[in-house]
């Protein structure tokens, strides 16, 4: 599992977060926007999803594989949030 193997599966196991509604063929997945880049991680699978907004903004060309290092940075970029967002609920921020 790619997320797993970068140490982040503790914060997402314990915090997922859906932000569309439930039902057929909707999954969970946490999203992090930063300027342009925009990465989606599914839950479910571990599958990431990488747009650049201002070329893309349908989100029909996912680009994760083709720019390894930017799903990198923007996948360490989502495990900060992700921490930040743990730390805040439990007051640790």
């Amino acid at each position: 599992d790619p997320l797993w193997s970068r140490g982040l599966g503790d914060v997402y196991k314990r915090q997922p977060h859906q932000w569309r509604a439930p039902g057929p063929g909707i999954e969970p997945f946490t999203s992090v926007r930063d300027g342009r880049w925009k990465l989606i991680f599914f839950h479910g699978d571990g599958r990431l999803e990488l747009y650049d907004l201002e070329t893309d903004l349908g989100e029909r060309n996912n680009i994760a594989t083709s720019r390894p290092e930017l799903t990198t940075t923007m996948v360490q970029h989502l495990g900060r949030e992700a921490r930040r967002s743990v730390c805040q609920r439990h007051g640790a921020v």
